[in-house]
């Protein structure tokens, strides 16, 4: 991530929404049909949305020219932020952290047809502002050879019962960059059968993933030293000793790559 000192203000942000609403960054965004972010008119943001609430708070700023979103999250140990270059086109973000790169894309639409499915041919379709350059793989993870992403996992503290709500397997990156959340893929098999996809929410459907993270980090990205649990959700997938098969995917509109797959012995 590039990152630099924090040059804006509140008072600046309002000065903006004053004069340049169109390029006000404020409201709710998604990818796909999944929350990411919220900027409020106050100078103070949200993010890191799952289980119906967000997790991270912090505040954004921009520069005088309007063209660098600055985002500075709570719990940063010094008083440097993330800084990006951004450009809004009507319901549409676009953000990269150098011009002429791949930008990340995120819309106040909430109704477009066929989304999540839908999301990759509907960004795909758009018309990119200058900073962006789409076909730009200088910073592709999945496809750059020297970019390797390793996981271990382990069994939690707890024991697993007859109940349909246990905590089974909690796995940790321990090398790699920028994961980003909205690209990951959870998949597991418990003693070699039916392989279950599971959510970043509870929704009473298999089994679900919760994010334990480094509040000093982007709440964007899953970052070396944080981990994910994974836990049954509403189906008793183990009740005594199993063996669990975890498969790490990044799913990208552009790619699928599996990234790990782990097997965890749960008792």
């Amino acid at each position: 991530m590039i990152t630099t000192t924090i040059s804006g203000c509140v008072g600046e942000v309002e000065n903006l929404l004053e004069g340049e609403e169109k390029n006000s960054p404020v409201g709710e965004w998604y990818m796909a049909n999944e929350k990411v972010i919220l900027f409020n008119a106050n100078g103070t943001l949200l993010g890191d949305h799952e289980t119906n609430e967000y997790q991270e708070s912090g505040t954004w700023s921009i520069n005088d020219d309007g063209t660098i979103l600055n985002i500075l999250w709570d719990g940063s140990n010094d008083d440097e932020g993330i800084s990006v270059w951004f450009v809004i086109d009507g319901d549409w973000l676009f953000i990269t952290e150098e011009q002429d790169s791949k930008c990340e894309v995120m819309t106040k639409n909430t109704n477009l047809e066929g989304m999540p499915d839908g999301w990759s041919s509907t960004i795909e379709a758009l018309t990119y502002p200058s900073i962006c350059n789409m076909n730009d793989t200088s910073n592709e993870m999945s496809s750059e050879v020297n970019v390797l992403f390793s996981f271990s996992g382990e069994d939690v503290n707890t024991t697993v019962s007859t109940f349909s709500n246990d905590t089974l397997v909690e796995l940790t990156m321990t090398q790699g960059e920028d994961l980003k959340w909205s690209y990951l893929s959870v998949h597991i098999r418990v003693d070699a059968g039916q392989k279950i996809e599971c959510s970043d929410i509870s929704d009473d459907d298999g089994c679900f993933f919760t994010k334990i993270e480094d509040s000093t980090t982007s709440a964007m990205y899953w970052d070396v030293s944080e981990s994910i649990s994974i836990s049954e959700d509403s189906t008793n997938l183990c009740d005594s000793e199993c063996r669990i098969e975890v498969e790490l995917r990044r799913n990208t509109p552009d790619s699928s790559q599996v990234l790990q797959q782990i097997e965890i012995d749960v008792n």
